[in-house]
Formats: structure tokens, C-alpha cells, sequence
């Protein structure tokens, strides 16, 4: 099974009210196959330069070929 897990929280302590100004990501290392499983299995996506972070979950395949999209478009927006 594949874990990613995205998380809105709020970073400001009470008594303010709680509101989202940050997300927590989570994803596991584990892949699967149907002869061997492996822990060097990465589902999360950085992009340093531009300050951008992504967790992928289900089809990596699909996430891998979504991530260059997303990267240009933030980029095109700065």
C-alpha cells in the first residue's frame, strides 16, 4: 500500500484562532513488486529552487509525469 498524506495546520500557538498557513506532508519508502519489496522507494518530490514539494501516492508513473508540469507552471507565476 502506498502512504501520502497531506496535512493543513496551523502554525500559530492559541489563543490565536486556528487557521491554515501550513501543510504537513507525509509519505512512506516502501515499494512493491510482485517478487520483492524495497524501502529505497521515494514518493516525495522536491524542487529546491522554487520551493516547491509534492508526496505522490498510487501511480508513481503518473505522478513523476505530472510533477515537471506543476514545477513549470509555479515557475511561470513567480
Amino acid at each position: 500500500m502506498t502512504i501520502g498524506i497531506g496535512m493543513l495546520c496551523s502554525t500559530k500557538p492559541k489563543p490565536h484562532a486556528p487557521r491554515p498557513d501550513a501543510i504537513v506532508m507525509l509519505s512512506d519508502t516502501m515499494g512493491s513488486t510482485e517478487t520483492d519489496s524495497t524501502d529505497q522507494l521515494y514518493k516525495m518530490l522536491i524542487d529546491d529552487k522554487h520551493l516547491l514539494f509534492g508526496v505522490c501516492a498510487d501511480r508513481l508513473e503518473r505522478c513523476a509525469d505530472l510533477w515537471p508540469v506543476l514545477v513549470r507552471e509555479n515557475s511561470s507565476r513567480a
